[in-house]
């Protein structure tokens, strides 16, 4: 099974969280393996989220976002307003705004 790499925060997330299921002794023995998901996956989101990421995975929170399309122009969408595939490719979220000097 392929995984693609925006796709493996949240992979490592339910990793993470099936541990909970697990016995006593289970939990102790792969409590720092779960820490470490949860330390991975938040790093990458990160990382992430400062790139260009397939149209298909675009925020479906409301906030606004960045996309390009086709021709290389950069449109802002929010959710419910959905980027159509076949228009638009990639999204990224907004930066933050510029300090203010005052």
């Amino acid at each position: 099974m392929k995984i693609k790499l925006h796709e493996l925060p949240q992979k490592w997330r339910e990793e993470a969280n099936s541990l909970d299921d697990l016995s006593d002794y289970a939990q102790d023995n792969y409590a720092i393996r779960s820490r470490q998901w949860a330390k991975a996956a938040a790093e990458l989101e990160a990382a992430l989220a400062d790139q260009w990421q397939p149209i298909e995975t675009y925020p479906k929170n409301g906030k606004e976002f960045m996309c390009i399309d086709t021709d290389g122009n950069i449109d802002i969408q929010a959710h419910p307003m959905v980027p159509a595939p076949e228009e638009y490719t990639h999204w990224m979220p907004l930066p933050a705004p510029p300090m203010s000097d005052k």
